[in-house]
């Protein structure tokens, strides 16, 4: 395949880079690997989280809120992320990421609401 530059006109050769990218576009990504790693760390903490708030007799009360606050819950999961820095003090960085992540899914928020209405085994 050579060099991208073409020695003998200085430019870049726009057929090898094109080449070049098409040949990165079929290589398998296994990014699903590292996000369902993230995904299944996610579900552990708002499941703990669900049975703390049915302990304290609130996990109605909140499904509620989750729900009336719709597509509020996605500004919710933004001031998460800009607050992080002082937020972090009180609580872990990984149980804020992962509380902004429940709250910018609407699928994560729906089964967490499932979780905290129907109640966890164990």
């Amino acid at each position: 395949m050579g060099g991208f530059l073409n020695k003998t006109s200085a430019k870049w050769d726009s057929e090898k880079i094109h080449l070049l990218i098409e040949k990165i576009r079929r290589i398998p990504i296994k990014l699903v690997l590292c996000y369902t790693r993230f995904m299944q760390r996610d579900r552990h903490i708002w499941r703990c989280w669900a049975r703390i708030l049915q302990q304290w007799g609130v996990s109605s009360l909140v499904a509620a809120i989750l729900e009336a606050a719709g597509s509020l819950t996605d500004l919710g999961a933004q001031m998460i992320y800009f607050c992080l820095p002082w937020f972090s003090w009180a609580i872990s960085e990984e149980k804020l990421i992962s509380l902004a992540r429940l709250l910018e899914d609407p699928s994560n928020k729906d089964a967490f609401i499932r979780d905290l209405r129907e109640g966890i085994s164990h």
